[in-house]
């Protein structure tokens, strides 16, 4: 069997194309708008590179940022992620903040399995010592609310959230088991990173071209052939 080359190659932007994702800052107007700017750059490719998207690229636009990546199954939903501020509140039964982002360390991507033995994904992470106090003073039939951006994104118990100096966060209601674990790494990325250092709005997501040409990756497949011919030839014709 012959396997053409996009079965086990990435193109990349240069041949493939991709998505682009411009996000504007829009806190523009404060005096340290260029410092914040900078930070949330940081905090961009931070994000990028734990979701193992190594080339796509982040560059300033007037007040903002542009990604752009690669094209892939994952990368509409990956750019509309990395853009979160990032804000995650764990809140009791009366609203009491009980613990935030910060105060979760270590997020790594994990599998979970519920009472009938189903696997499900979810995030781990080690709690700060703060935390495990805020969690232990809380009665063991709390349930608390996991939010992202004001987003519910969760329901745990405390102990869930700290057991043995380990907690996870369960990632549960997603149509297939890639969309669940995908959603866990955007999300253990996002607490790695931490907030964003000011609010960022996702105002256009679009398709690029191959910055190459729509046709580059057949002309450099001809060129390859072409050039391989050429010196089977030169080789026939030099020892017969």
């Amino acid at each position: 069997r012959f396997y053409p080359f996009a079965d086990f190659l990435d193109p990349g932007l240069d041949l493939g194309g991709g998505l682009s994702a411009t996000y504007a800052a829009t806190e523009a107007t404060a005096e340290d708008a260029a410092a914040l700017l900078e930070s949330a750059e940081s905090v961009l490719r931070a994000r990028l590179d734990a979701l193992e998207l190594d080339e796509a690229t982040v560059a300033h636009l007037g007040d903002g940022l542009r990604v752009e990546t690669p094209a892939a199954a994952n990368a509409e939903g990956d750019l509309t992620a990395i853009g979160a501020t990032g804000q995650l509140q764990c809140l009791d039964s009366a609203g009491n903040v009980v613990l935030e982002g910060a105060d979760l360390t270590s997020p790594a991507v994990s599998t979970v399995y519920d009472a009938d033995g189903n696997p499900f994904p979810a995030v781990d992470f080690h709690p700060t010592d703060e935390a495990v106090q805020a969690l232990a003073a809380l009665d063991a039939s709390e349930t608390l609310s996991v939010y992202l951006d004001g987003q519910v994104i969760a329901t745990v118990t405390p102990e869930q959230l700290s057991s043995g100096g380990v907690g996870f966060i369960p990632l549960t209601g997603y149509a297939t088991a890639a969309e669940g674990a995908r959603a866990a790494q955007r999300l253990a990325a996002i607490l790695a990173s931490g907030e964003m250092p000011l609010e960022m709005e996702n105002t256009r997501l679009e398709k690029i071209s191959p910055l190459l040409g729509e046709n580059a990756g057949t002309l450099v497949s001809v060129a390859v052939l072409a050039a391989l011919l050429l010196a089977i030839v030169d080789l026939i014709a030099r020892y017969r």
